[in-house]
């Protein structure tokens, strides 16, 4: 290899680093509150929620699949969004409509 193509090597290592460092905290925090965000209704139904709401096994299993369905039907507009819209804009975008939203449900 010659001098300029091994220069070349680590400057684009040493950028692939510099955006490692800033992109993968923010990913691995959505990651790990889309996850908490799943997990809950299990966690939910442990603390004893269809007890205390009276529900049968039917109608808990009712619930899940009222929640999942439009959830797993969600991801593959959001994907071909993904395609025109830069991730820039689509995830904080999609997150502070998200938030809107449980925050009006709350009230």
């Amino acid at each position: 290899m010659s001098a300029s193509t091994t220069s070349r090597h680590a400057i684009e290592r040493r950028a692939v680093r510099k955006l490692d460092i800033s992109i993968l905290p923010i990913v691995s925090m959505f990651y790990l509150l889309s996850y908490l965000d799943r997990s809950n209704i299990g966690n939910a139904r442990v603390a004893g929620l269809q007890k205390d709401l009276k529900m049968t096994d039917q109608q808990y299993q009712i619930c899940l699949t009222v929640l999942f369905v439009p959830y797993i039907l969600a991801e593959i507009p959001a994907n071909l969004i993904l395609r025109k819209v830069t991730p820039r804009i689509l995830m904080p975008s999609l997150l502070t409509l998200w938030g809107l939203m449980v925050t009006l449900q709350g009230m």
